[in-house]
């Protein structure tokens, strides 16, 4: 039988549970953090490598897709996957219905994101190699939207898997790369390319967390709106943010050229992965946290106190 997402624990256990809690939550954060430092390395070399591959220019074309892409993709995701992780870890016998929500929302608002972002990039790139890469990459919305399956492994504290499956994708992408570079490769087989090795981990990802939660279809019924109603508040706060960490890579490009955006955009693009450390334990502890609140604050201050000292 596999893990049930953590629920509050009784007077009578309260102490067993804590220790018990606390151990999965190191253990899934030390996990995440080994394989997502391997995937960090992974990400410098292919940064590295793009960059000696597509030049100055072209690198500043790629970067100014991602960054584009980063911007309106989040208005696909916004606060809806901490909602119904929140509400799924509360509620663990409603967890199906609220994965199920989750996933509606995300695939009815892939195809119309995944538009208004080839709009901008047909008013940014104007045409050739940049247009076309861009454009194909617009795909990656599916897959996307498919990859919140990814919360069914967070409400078991098992992000170990998820951060398994982000190094499968890492490895794919750095094998692809290395390969394009050797024939050197230009934007649209690099665009193919990363939407192949997107995909891949993805769907076996998607396949597996959904055999061991199978979301009821009603979920997208009865939650649906109460998902979108709490969501949104959060998602706005969360796009402010990252428009203000993302628009500067376009206005690079905008104001300076293609050039000047590819010395940019790598340099960036390292420093940003470093943020995957933070978030490794914001992912562990925030399902745990919403199982055991408001029922034991004890045992929730342990776990915020406890958990990333001993990590």
């Amino acid at each position: 039988m596999p893990d049930a997402p953590t629920e509050p624990g009784t007077a009578d256990s309260a102490g067993s549970l804590s220790s018990a809690v606390g151990r999965r939550a190191v253990a899934d954060i030390l996990g995440q953090l080994v394989l997502r430092v391997i995937n960090l390395g992974l990400g410098v070399f292919v940064t590295l490598v793009l960059v000696r591959t597509l030049g100055a220019r072209g690198f500043g074309q790629w970067s100014t897709i991602f960054a584009v892409i980063q911007l309106t993709g989040y208005l696909a995701t916004f606060g809806f996957e901490q909602v119904s992780v929140r509400h799924a870890a509360a509620e663990p016998e409603r967890a199906p219905d609220w994965v199920a929500a989750l996933l509606g929302l995300r695939l009815a608002l892939a195809l119309p994101v995944g538009l208004l972002t080839a709009g901008l990039l047909v008013a940014i790139a104007g045409h050739g190699p940049m247009l076309a890469a861009g454009l194909i990459t617009c795909a990656i919305f599916i897959s996307g939207a498919l990859s919140a399956s990814r919360v069914v492994f967070q409400l078991r504290t098992r992000n170990d898997v998820n951060a398994a499956f982000e190094l499968a994708n890492g490895i794919l992408w750095a094998a692809a790369v290395g390969g394009l570079a050797i024939v050197h490769g230009g934007l649209v087989p690099f665009a193919i390319a990363f939407v192949l090795t997107t995909w891949i981990p993805v769907l076996v990802q998607a396949a597996l967390a959904l055999r061991r939660l199978r979301p009821r279809l009603t979920g997208w019924r009865v939650h649906g709106r109460e998902l979108i109603r709490a969501g949104v508040p959060v998602g706005i706060s969360s796009l402010l943010i990252i428009a203000y960490a993302r628009i500067d890579q376009v206005i690079v490009f905008e104001l300076a050229g293609a050039k000047a955006a590819g010395l940019y955009g790598a340099d960036y693009r390292i420093l940003d992965r470093l943020q995957a450390v933070p978030e490794t334990f914001m992912v562990t502890l925030f399902p745990l946290i919403s199982g055991l609140y408001p029922a034991d604050l004890g045992q929730v201050r342990a776990l915020v106190t406890r958990a990333p000292e001993s990590a």
